[in-house]
């Protein structure tokens, strides 16, 4: 049994946001003013899972760029890892996306986070390329995009993966 729920997330929200990030990522965490600059962009968005105690135990932040949409960061604390945290936030991302008729999305993800890169895998984002040096001298990242669109079922419009999410 779910646990937690997904909610927006705004730029007020910012300083629980990071301490998540920094759970999340260390010394690479976004910090509060990073993220509360981001999500004050007038095309980004947050989700963030909330256990049922309040407590913010992942999040994520993307934005829509006309028919294309990016995924900026997504962190999960590790206390929370392994409980379909991220693919709940990842699904909700998805639909609000189709929703808002993007068509394609991208993300960045460390060459070396291959639990990442299978959770990405599973929502049909396929390597399109690498960057160099991305998150530091020798620390690339793999450029991964997935495909969106809208298909009518039951009479109401529904966003779905043009792939089908593998299990």
């Amino acid at each position: 049994m779910r646990t937690f729920q997904i909610i927006d997330a705004g730029a007020e929200r910012a300083a629980e946001l990071a301490q998540v990030s920094s759970d999340a990522f260390g010394a690479a965490g976004w910090g509060a003013d990073a993220i509360a600059s981001a999500l004050r962009q007038p095309a980004a968005r947050g989700l963030a899972a909330q256990a049922d105690s309040g407590r913010l135990i992942a999040f994520l932040i993307w934005r829509v760029l006309g028919p294309e949409s990016e995924l900026l960061t997504l962190g999960v604390a590790p206390d929370q890892r392994r409980r379909k945290v991220a693919s709940a936030l990842m699904d909700h991302m998805l639909g609000d996306a189709a929703n808002v008729r993007c068509e394609r999305m991208f993300l960045e993800v460390a060459e070396t986070n291959a639990a990442a890169q299978r959770l990405y895998e599973c929502f049909a984002f396929k390597a399109n390329s690498v960057r160099r040096d991305y998150y530091g001298r020798g620390q690339h990242a793999i450029v991964m995009a997935a495909p969106l669109r809208r298909r009518l079922t039951n009479r109401m419009a529904k966003p779905v993966l043009s792939q089908q999410r593998r299990r």
